[in-house]
């Protein structure tokens, strides 16, 4: 009886164990992509589409008004590009940097 007990503490252990490192992976690769914030005054079109709803057509976009109009001063000035709606700069806001 007491090897029973012990082996199913054993288990309920293990399975703890498991699912506080698999959440403890999920939340460290959360933060690693966070820090790797996509710069929008310098980004290359591949990197513009790796933003959430950014597809090539509004990456070019993104490209164009900022060769017309210069850098970007601040984050919100992505919102002048056509396409960017407070929706999709909300999406996109904690993966940009200037």
């Amino acid at each position: 009886m007491l090897i029973a007990v012990v082996v199913v503490l054993s288990v309920i252990y293990i399975i703890g164990f498991y699912k506080h490192e698999r959440w403890r992976r999920q939340y460290t690769l959360i933060v690693e992509e966070l820090e790797m914030k996509v710069s929008i005054n310098h980004a290359e079109q591949w990197d513009l589409e790796s933003l959430p709803g950014i597809g090539p057509a509004l990456a070019q976009r993104i490209i164009e008004y900022r060769d017309e109009h210069g850098d970007f001063s601040t984050l919100d000035g992505l919102k002048y590009v056509k396409g960017i709606g407070e929706k999709k700069y909300q999406k996109i806001l904690l993966f940009i940097k200037l």
